[in-house]
């Protein structure tokens, strides 16, 4: 069906249009017709045979491919776009893949769309971070929502510790957000700060997905969005990520609808799991990870409260984590956001109970993430390396029989030589494992943290 209006905002949209080679330099960039064979750059003799289109697109997308890790790369596909007819596709495929809509963007990015309704159906990759409640954003996204019909990943995240209330939204605009979780095309969602959230749109995701993120997400049973017919039919593609932060003492309904019959059959193919215990161990997540250990291959023990999507995280716990026994476990990694590069008591016995825990392990890593010291009763004063032998650990991981590497990601955020600290306290608590050969590190001294990217909540 048409959208008359959005239509009329494609023609009256007074907007600057996203770069196109026509539209960039008013007569477009040099066309390359006719087959590869019969296409050539230059002129007289020294003309030089055009690329099959096949190789471009292979080129151009192994720079949009990079553009996550160095936005110089942004900038390449620009140009690329302007190079000659040849490259303006591939180049726009890429540059308008994925998409976020923030409070301050929503305005001009509806606007360039709109003026260049192509690059629409481009887009696979959606970020949702906006303030609500706010009519004028509740109405360009009800425009919008509905062209967006090739998504493939959708995170939704917090702008200052904001929290979505379902309840809240105008009636059309909830539609188009129903609209957006049914498409055939989405693979991959991440709900962060949501209140109200239908257990139905909760269930539909669990179902239908490849990857779910759920984070501080409060459901609602009473609206039943999507048909229970239309869940009835078991989803082909298999469930293999899943991430979970949130308390099941407190969030009851969640913890139930997850563990719950209709389900359950899906946690039996997770192949990677992230938890995110809060506030303290795991309180009760041990049960989805037990649900899981026949397929699961990769734990993550998330110590930081959801700082993929802008919180910040808390130290390691001090209070003891029992891991549950999961056979088939290959790695384990644990995550920190500490005020200084350290691994509390509870830290190291957790890592001298791995033999029993998960026998089969050949890959630990251990990944902090510094954060500045904020002297207050939650974080602590930061204090001096220890370097005192850990021989009850140290034993552990040397004698463990199948554990081939136990590796240190740190990022420290004050000193570099806070990394090169740690990686000599870790040697000396540890120094059978070091004379194994187990001990690597790496140091991101000036590293953005890796879960600032909003898709990065998803392993790929």
């Amino acid at each position: 069906m048409r959208n008359e209006k959005w239509d009329d905002m494609c023609v009256t949209s007074g907007g600057e249009k996203m770069v196109t080679g026509t539209e960039f330099t008013g007569r477009g960039p040099p066309e390359i017709v006719g087959n590869a064979s019969e296409r050539h750059v230059g002129v007289g003799e020294n003309r030089i045979p055009a690329l099959a289109q096949e190789l471009i697109d292979a080129i151009i997308d192994e720079v949009g491919a990079r553009k996550w890790r160095d936005p110089k790369d942004y900038a390449t596909l620009t140009a690329c776009s302007l190079t000659a007819r040849a490259f303006v596709a591939p180049s726009q495929r890429n540059l308008a893949q994925s998409l976020t809509l923030s409070t301050g963007t929503i305005n001009s990015l509806s606007s360039a769309l709109a003026g260049s309704p192509h690059l629409v159906p481009y887009v696979r990759d959606l970020h949702l971070a906006l303030l609500f409640p706010n009519t004028s954003v509740h109405d360009l996204l009800t425009l919008l929502l509905p062209h967006l019909t090739r998504v493939r990943r959708l995170v939704k995240s917090s702008e200052i510790n904001e929290r979505w209330n379902w309840d809240a939204f105008p009636a059309n605009f909830r539609s188009a957000v129903v609209a957006l979780f049914s498409l055939p095309s989405l693979r991959c969602v991440a709900l962060h700060a949501c209140n109200g959230v239908p257990s139905s749109i909760i269930r539909h995701i669990l179902l239908s997905c490849e990857q779910v993120y759920l984070s501080s997400v409060g459901i609602e049973h009473e609206d039943a969005v999507f048909p229970q017919a239309e869940d009835s039919v078991a989803s082909s593609v298999p469930l293999e990520y899943l991430a979970l932060a949130y308390e099941p003492e407190t969030d009851v309904a969640l913890h139930a609808l997850i563990l719950g019959d209709e389900v359950a059959h899906r946690l039996e193919g997770i192949r990677e799991l992230r938890l995110a215990p809060l506030p303290g161990p795991l309180d009760g997540l041990e049960t989805i990870a037990l649900k899981c250990s026949d397929s699961l291959e990769h734990l993550i023990i998330d110590f930081g409260i959801c700082k993929e999507l802008g919180s910040w995280g808390s130290m390691m716990y001090r209070e003891p984590l029992v891991l549950p026994h999961i056979p088939g476990l290959r790695a384990l990694t644990l995550e920190a956001s500490p005020d200084k590069l350290q691994i509390s008591d509870a830290g190291f016995t957790l890592l001298a109970s791995l033999q029993t825990c998960a026998p089969n392990i050949e890959n630990l890593t251990i990944r902090l993430f510094e954060l500045p010291s904020h002297h207050d009763e939650f974080f602590g004063p930061p204090g001096h390396h220890d370097f005192t032998p850990r021989a009850d650990v140290d034993q552990a991981l040397k004698s463990h029989a199948q554990l081939q590497e136990v590796h240190f990601d740190t990022s420290s955020r004050s000193s570099k030589y806070s990394d090169i600290e740690f990686e000599s306290a870790m040697q000396h608590k540890l120094p059978l494992a070091s004379a194994a050969g187990l001990l690597t590190f790496i140091n991101n001294y000036d590293c953005i943290y890796p879960m600032a990217l909003a898709m990065a909540v998803f392993p790929n």
